[in-house]
């Protein structure tokens, strides 16, 4: 059995959950403010629209790959099992 495919998704679950702390508060997370504070302590110029960025790359980047990798997996041929012999 595959572990690959799973464990793929698993982190790219974690990625998008991730991404929606920091853009809509969801799960716990202190939203677009809340990083953008988080942002300006550590002296980041434009912590809000540095905060917006970080949360679009990890939500949509997530979903994205996501999705390329439910589309390869449903694109593999099947494998051609050998003929055994008695």
């Amino acid at each position: 059995m595959s572990y690959g495919i799973p464990i793929v998704r698993l982190v790219l679950g974690l990625t998008v959950a991730v991404g929606a702390q920091k853009l809509f508060g969801a799960l716990g997370g202190s939203g677009r403010r809340g990083t953008a504070r988080g942002l300006d302590r550590l002296a980041y110029r434009a912590p809000l629209l540095m905060g917006l960025r970080a949360g679009l790359a990890e939500f949509g980047g997530g979903l994205l790959a996501a999705f390329l990798v439910r589309s390869a997996g449903r694109h593999r041929k099947p494998s051609a099992k050998s003929p055994v012999h008695s």
